[in-house]
């Protein structure tokens, strides 16, 4: 997966920062059908789109570090398709596809202070 997200937060405190996020995200897929006996009878890749939300904070504990947890969700387009017709124009199979996916994440981050002036330090 994929993911392309903005976010937006409130500063509760000066060290706590709790935030929404939003965006795009994609998903690749693969898809098989196989024949009775086994073999592949077709196959293909492809990405999908979809869209994201979630939910966070971040808490730094000191100048340079901080904590975070989130929780987002990924929902993507819906898809069906006909796998292959059968002789005399039938349906063979019809592929119906709904994807979802949460995720939790909790992680650490350094900030490096790249704003400010550059001294040397002897």
């Amino acid at each position: 997966m994929y993911t392309a997200t903005g976010r937006i937060g409130y500063l509760w405190t000066p060290q706590f920062l709790g935030y929404l996020k939003g965006g795009a995200a994609w998903i690749k897929n693969r898809n098989q059908v196989f024949a009775p006996g086994g073999a592949v009878f077709e196959s293909a890749s492809f990405y999908q789109p979809g869209m994201t939300i979630g939910i966070g904070a971040e808490w730094m504990f000191t100048p340079n570090w901080s904590v975070f947890a989130e929780y987002n969700y990924m929902w993507f387009l819906d898809d069906n398709a006909r796998a292959f017709t059968l002789p005399g124009g039938g349906s063979g199979e019809v592929i119906g596809v709904q994807q979802r996916a949460s995720t939790a994440l909790v992680g650490v981050n350094y900030k490096f202070h790249w704003d400010g002036p550059v001294v040397a330090k002897y």
